[in-house]
């Protein structure tokens, strides 16, 4: 359900057209899932709240001690989640 927030997320604040394409990358490691996008913000009014990734984050606090590790530029936006292991 993460993945789609993000997915959803990365819709919502970048412009996306023939011109300005919005590439989403998921990539796994032994222990992390990282998704990444390139960024193309959109020119609004609005301001992030950034409440959907600190609602991530402190579901994640509630799972495990492993951090959510959040990476922006003007060209991407990155979010590394530890894969959580239930034995």
């Amino acid at each position: 359900m993460v993945l789609q927030l993000l997915l959803e997320n990365a819709i919502k604040h970048n412009e996306i057209s023939k011109e300005k394409n919005l590439e989403v990358h998921v990539a796994f490691t032994n222990d992390r899932i990282i998704i990444s996008n390139n960024t193309n913000p959109k020119v609004s009014k609005d301001e992030s709240t950034g409440t959907g990734l600190r609602n991530i984050i402190a579901r994640y606090r509630l799972l495990t001690d492993k951090t959510v590790q959040i990476e922006s530029s003007q060209d991407y936006f990155v979010v590394s989640l530890p894969l959580i292991n239930h034995q």
